[in-house]
């Protein structure tokens, strides 16, 4: 590209243009069995499931449902539900019709799918000009979207708890300059603005409630329509006795960063120096439609989640609405490292990174920035007086970020140490400050974002139903109008003043030796300890001492804050007048309680190119324990928690993501096919371009699985507890052996376990010593490259990703029961994980 000589002149400017994109539909491989109400509980009809007496007095088998209307003391007789809720019925009709006959309480009897459509398309754009000999100059364009679809196996217009489906676009650019000053000094100084507005929408989008019954004051207050998020027994995707139903999805969010760098390295003698500065600013402004279509929890009150449901008393519920909120957080840096060759055997690397990060700022300090645990005011003016409330940005003396970040220094020192001309040792150790996570979530600005709750119900005590699920509905948020006292009567999730920054200290120490004939060998230890890595812990839990109380914590008193904030003028569960701040629910706190300890040993064997043969093995066998009890992942639902806010210790224990073994070989084999190769040397070149540059790549992974982390129904849910978990019993295995295939109706011992009663914590760890199913993969590919012209070289693609069509094994089914009721498909396999076999054809052509 010609230019004028004061820009460079002739051949100093180039181009270069690509776009990229893929089509793809592919099976949902995630769980796809699930429990759904049979044909007779559409009807609120239990009795395949239990018997009941004639006068409803007594349970006389199987689960009994407790007639919640009339304080969860009788039962139905003849197990049949006589006071059907409207609202509930439609809710359960909702949910697809089994299609198996198994009628078991808790049991999958429906098999579900779906098929994925994927698509992304990239385009990028890049103009690199050479102004002067000593300046060279890069600016790029890259934007990129895509269609994201979660799934939805129930295939219902409510959809499946997980189902999603997500818009991503990304909008880069960015300038990139290298400056010369000369011949041992280089500067770089370059500048980037990146956004990328993402819409993760509900496939219900649009969906009236008003057709459900809901109230007209109900409906009109929500955000956005789509069907209620419903949660059965505690957790999801899959509930105890019923899957989940519903999602509340975010909405739109729009991310953008701003970033400029600036860095010199210099040569000097022995010395490599780099210096420089980094700056970063991570914004989103969003408004999040998350529950704003209200969502309502179902913990089998009266025995079973659907008849909770077709009774109409949720255990608990919420709707949001929110504001316009616009979150940043700033990061600087400096560095500056050594490099230094101190002797022919022996290389030095030292470094030093100073960061400084003030934890996150609202626009116009629309933000809690912490829960004063001491603080004393006047409710609401009422009269009534109450400790502990809302720290709120800039106000009484609070300051405008979140968190205790400030300064972070990062010492990193390492070595290379050559033993012989074949063999170098290599160590090293440093400490990283992991970078501030925070999403579109607007818990962190309560009042902007006004939380109507519905306060935990019990079996004995449902006074709130679905035909009037906010008797005191409130629709428009105060801000931080009502200072301290903001959200009083309803739950906070908020950042706590003394978080600090998450930090990983790393250190490692390797011997690399070279054998004859392109073999190389790699032996070393890896290590890493972290702490104040972030968890989220319920500060406003029962205290331990008073659950010597039993049923008399849900008794019905009076309510010392009845008719302030969000509190109704009823009655309330004498447990919610013994927590530490009676005038909240829930009060959860990311915090800086995080440990955790890695340490593995790490083999890598290499085999150079060489007659066409590159080889790559690699085994890892590592031990990874942490505390970060809300951890979970699509191979390890994890297990949420703590068990108890007041006894953190029994939370360390193995990670989800503790995989003892893994064993990984890579190789690449060149075809000896083709002039100059060892067969058909002498073909002409038509026959040349077809049987020359054929590679054959595979990639295999073996590893072991994740523990399991075996779970109960929370029974403890309404004191503020994040799990109850069941105990082991004395001298019994847990664990079995064997292939998958083989245990997929029994994975592990569900009987080793006993269930937890209600006011009591279980002695199982968070984790267990059993493992969940491996993963074996190998993914082969048949490569060519070919110049069909001087100027046009082509590239063939056939992969065969899964080549084997292994399958991979989803975890078993963790939840070993609640109460009195066992869970019968503890320990069953249902689904699987990842795809089949996937066989794709590419072609890509260069001019």
């Amino acid at each position: 590209m010609p230019l004028p000589r004061w820009l460079g002149g002739k051949d100093k400017t180039f181009f270069a243009i690509t776009e990229e994109g893929y089509r793809q539909r592919s099976p949902f491989v995630n769980n796809t069995s699930f429990a759904v109400p049979t044909n007779l509980q559409r009807t609120g009809d239990f009795s395949e499931i239990g018997t009941v007496s004639p006068d409803g007095k007594t349970c006389l088998s199987g689960t009994c449902i407790k007639n919640l209307a009339a304080g969860g003391t009788t039962y139905y007789p003849g197990n049949k539900i006589t006071n059907v809720n409207p609202i509930g019925l439609k809710l359960i009709q909702a949910y697809p019709v089994p299609n198996t006959s198994i009628t078991a309480l808790g049991q999958p009897n429906f098999n579900g799918g779906d098929t994925l459509g994927d698509r992304a398309d990239e385009f990028i754009g890049k103009v690199t000009h050479q102004f002067f000999n000593w300046w060279l100059a890069d600016f790029y364009y890259m934007h990129y979207g895509s269609k994201e679809p979660g799934g939805n196996p129930l295939q219902t217009a409510a959809s499946y708890s997980g189902s999603y489906l997500l818009y991503r676009k990304v909008d880069a650019t960015g300038i990139q300059n290298t400056i010369t000053l000369n011949p041992t000094t280089v500067l770089t100084v370059g500048f980037g603005f990146n956004r990328f507005p993402n819409d993760t929408q509900d496939i219900s989008s649009g969906f009236d409630q008003s057709t459900l019954g809901f109230p007209s004051y109900y409906t009109s207050a929500m955000s956005k329509k789509a069907f209620p998020r419903i949660v059965t027994d505690g957790s999801c995707p899959n509930g105890t006795t019923l899957v989940c139903e519903g999602t509340s999805n975010s909405g739109p969010a729009v991310f953008f960063s701003r970033n400029f760098v600036a860095g010199v390295a210099k040569s000097w003698g022995k010395h490599n120096f780099k210096v420089g500065y980094n700056y970063r600013s991570i914004s989103v402004t969003f408004t999040s439609l998350s529950d704003t279509s209200g969502t309502f929890t179902f913990n089998a009150l009266s025995g079973a989640a659907a008849a909770d449901i077709l009774q109409g008393y949720p255990t608990t519920g919420s709707i949001i609405v929110p504001s316009r909120l616009a979150y940043n957080t700033p990061y600087q840096a400096v560095y500056f490292q050594d490099d230094y060759r101190m002797t022919p055997r022996l290389t030095l690397n030292l470094g030093f990174r100073y960061e400084h990060e003030n934890g996150i700022h609202e626009r116009n300090n629309q933000i809690s920035v912490g829960f004063d645990r001491t603080a004393t005011y006047n409710a609401y003016n009422s009269g009534i007086q109450a400790t502990g409330g809302v720290m709120f940005a800039g106000q009484n003396g609070y300051g405008t970020n979140t968190g205790n970040m400030g300064s972070e220094y990062n010492p990193r020192a390492g070595f290379a140490y050559a033993l012989d001309s074949s063999t170098v040792l290599k160590g090293g150790y440093g400490v990283f400050y992991i970078p501030q996570v925070y999403s579109n979530s607007n818990s962190y600005a309560p009042g902007y974002n006004l939380t109507n709750s519905i306060p935990t119900q019990t079996a004995t005590n449902a006074p709130i139903s679905l035909s009037n699920p906010y008797p005191s509905l409130q629709t428009t948020p105060t801000g931080n109008a009502n200072g301290l006292a903001t959200s009083i009567g309803s739950t906070l999730s908020l950042i706590d003043q003394y978080r600090r920054s998450p930090l990983f200290q790393s250190y490692s120490l390797a011997m690399e030796h070279e054998f004859p004939l392109g073999f190389a060998l790699k032996i070393g230890y890896i290590g890493g300890h972290g702490r104040n890595l972030t968890n989220s812990r319920n500060i406003n839990q029962l205290p331990d001492g008073r659950y010597a109380l039993g049923s008399a914590l849900s008794t019905g008193v009076t309510n010392p804050y009845a008719g302030v904030g969000g509190w109704g003028r009823g009655t309330v569960a004498r447990y919610q007048t013994l927590l530490p701040f009676p005038q909240y629910q829930g009060i959860t706190l990311a915090q800086s309680t995080g440990v955790s300890d890695y340490n593995g040993l790490a083999v890598k064997v290499q085999k150079r190119f060489n007659r066409g043969l590159t080889i790559l093995a690699s085994y890892t066998w590592s031990s990874n324990w942490d505390n970060l009890w809300g951890a979970s992942s699509t191979l390890n639902s994890g297990n949420n928690g703590p068990q108890d806010s007041y006894n953190l210790a029994p939370e360390y224990s193995r990670a989800i993501n503790d995989i003892p073994n893994r064993f990984t070989v890579s190789g690449t084999y060149e075809l000896p096919f083709g002039r100059g190769k060892m067969f058909l040397g002498g073909v002409n070149r038509w026959m040349d371009l077809v049987v020359s540059g054929w590679r054959f790549n595979d990639v295999m992974i073996m590893q072991n699985g994740a523990p399991l982390a075996i779970t109960q129904t929370n029974a403890n849910t309404a004191f503020g507890n994040g799990a109850q978990r069941p105990s082991l019993i004395p001298g019994m295995n847990p664990c079995k052996s064997g292939r998958p295939e083989d245990r997929l109706k029994s994975y592990f011992n569900a009987n080793a376990y006993s269930i937890s009663p209600q006011y009591s914590y279980g002695s199982a760890a968070r984790t267990s010593s059993c493992y969940g199913p491996g993963y074996i993969n190998s993914d082969l590919s048949l490569n060519k490259d070919f110049h069909v012209t001087e100027r046009v070289h082509a590239e063939f693609r056939a992969e065969a990703l899964n080549a084997f069509n292994t399958p991979q094994f989803s975890t078993p089914t963790l939840s070993v029961g609640g109460g009195t009721t066992r869970n019968a498909s503890a320990g069953q396999i249902t689904g699987t994980l990842g795809f089949p076999r996937l066989v794709q054809l590419g072609a890509r052509l260069y001019f």
